[in-house]
């Protein structure tokens, strides 16, 4: 009884395994590793937590043209010789060698794939020893490699292949881009529709017509100087009134009429210390962009990382009309890049206008060095001279007059900051004179104002005055 029941068993083990086996029809044996033991504790995961790492390899088969299916034959395992090892697991990335990304990490063993056409790839495995909450902790090296060579694979035909549209030329009016026309077995009679649209308008597609294919090139006209549009080609397949089976969408952004004029000769530094340095800049006269940015960025000199937005700017209107700029938050005894990015946002769009494409830019290496902070041997430390403040009336409404008294005659600087910090008026002043501050065009809230002297009389000082309409 004990011997039939034992071939019983035997019967159903052998069913199941020969069911569970796929159809591989070869494997390869580079990549394997050696049979051993490995303390997962060196990665982090745990005091005496072990992954045994046995001899492993790939096994492969070609279930039909370009598809295979891949087995991870004596994947490691896990080996809890500690309660410490609770809740840790293995799971395995396959990366197929081609230009798809490797797969999320799974505890699956199988795996399936197509190849895009006929080549040798290398199909690697990773194992990724996770910990108790679920977060990778370490993997394990090397990962498990095989060779295959695809020899029998048609790839589906692809006859809109949004990778090779290219745009050929882009005056302030018009746009012409090809697009690539090929046969394909699968998309009888294709028919391509063209449409377009301001990229951050709100009004939907216009749309061109229909193009046969015989055509691949084409021109938009009659579009508006400075702005950004994004085209869409949809293609239908057996005749123009079909469904539409793929589509490819790209932006581009169409010349000004004029020059917007953005001179980096024309930046100058106007006053720096520590901590921020102001500068101005030769504001644009451009029809074509009525409602123009200044995005403010730097960075420190001699490095690569991306630009610290967030600088202030602004535009002054008048006789001697001139851009401001101001930037924040430096690191003392450092040298700084600056740049400025110009923008021709549409007033009527809703979009954030900083998202909107740079029309031009000026860079300036080594634009300003903040002081260090430290003195030299030779020429000590001297306190500052008393200095006071005084701005009347105060509160003011359309004009303030600013004195700074000292027992030191001193020329220097007054600078007007608004309550974000943004530089909005500078004047020359001398100390003991009045000076006469005029206010028009400033919206009505509380303002800082600092008096600095020319180098060679170590005066500062500063104050607040409110202005009222």
């Amino acid at each position: 009884m004990k011997r039939v029941f034992f071939l019983f068993i035997l019967m159903i083990g052998v069913f199941f395994i020969s069911q569970a086996k796929p159809p591989f029809d070869g494997f390869d044996l580079p990549g394997m590793i050696t049979s051993d033991t490995y303390n997962a504790d060196e990665g982090g995961c745990g005091v005496g937590c072990v992954v045994k790492k046995p001899l492993a390899r790939i096994l492969f088969g070609n279930t039909g043209g370009c598809s295979f299916s891949f087995y991870y034959y004596n994947a490691p395992t896990i080996l809890t010789q500690d309660l410490e090892c609770a809740g840790l697991s293995i799971r395995f990335s396959w990366d197929f060698g081609d230009s798809t990304p490797p797969t999320t990490p799974s505890s699956g063993l199988f795996s399936s794939h197509s190849f895009p056409g006929n080549g040798t790839y290398l199909v690697c495995v990773t194992t990724i020893v996770y910990n108790a909450m679920g977060i990778p902790c370490d993997t394990l090296q090397p990962p498990v490699c095989v060779s295959v060579v695809v020899t029998n694979c048609t790839p589906p035909c692809d006859p809109l292949d949004c990778s090779k549209i290219e745009i050929k030329s882009v005056d302030t009016t018009q746009v012409t881009f090809t697009f690539p026309l090929e046969d394909c077995a699968d998309c009888l009679d294709p028919h391509y529709k063209i449409g377009w649209r301001e990229k951050y308008g709100t009004s939907g597609w216009t749309y061109s017509g229909f193009l046969g294919t015989t055509i691949n090139e084409l021109t938009l006209p009659d579009l508006d100087p400075c702005k950004e549009y994004e085209i869409i080609i949809e293609l239908r397949c057996n005749g123009a009134s079909g469904a539409v089976t793929d589509s490819c969408v790209f932006d581009f952004m169409t010349d000004c009429r004029c020059d917007p004029g953005l001179d980096c000769d024309k930046i100058i530094l106007r006053y720096g210390d520590r901590a921020s340095f102001t500068f101005s800049f030769q504001p644009i006269d451009c029809p074509d962009c009525p409602n123009p940015y200044y995005n403010i960025g730097w960075r420190v000199s001699g490095t690569t990382n991306p630009w610290n937005y967030g600088g202030t700017s602004y535009y002054v209107t008048g006789d001697n009309s001139y851009g401001q700029g101001q930037v924040f938050s430096l690191a003392p005894c450092t040298t700084y890049d600056l740049i400025i990015e110009l923008k021709c946002p549409d007033s009527s769009s809703t979009v954030n206008p900083w998202q909107t494409p740079t029309v031009e830019e000026c860079i300036k290496t080594a634009f300003y060095a903040t002081p260090c902070g430290l003195v030299a041997p030779d020429r000590p430390f001297t306190p500052a001279l008393p200095v006071q403040t005084t701005a009347y009336p105060n509160p003011a409404r359309d004009e303030v007059q600013i004195l700074v008294t000292s027992d030191q005659d001193a020329e220097g600087v007054i600078q007007i900051f608004n309550n974000l910090g943004a530089l909005v008026k500078q004047l020359n002043a001398q100390t003991n004179a009045p000076a006469a501050v005029s206010l028009q065009g400033l919206e009505a809230g509380v303002y800082h104002y600092t008096f600095i002297a020319e180098s060679g009389a170590n005066l500062r000082a500063s104050g607040k005055l409110a202005l009222v309409k």
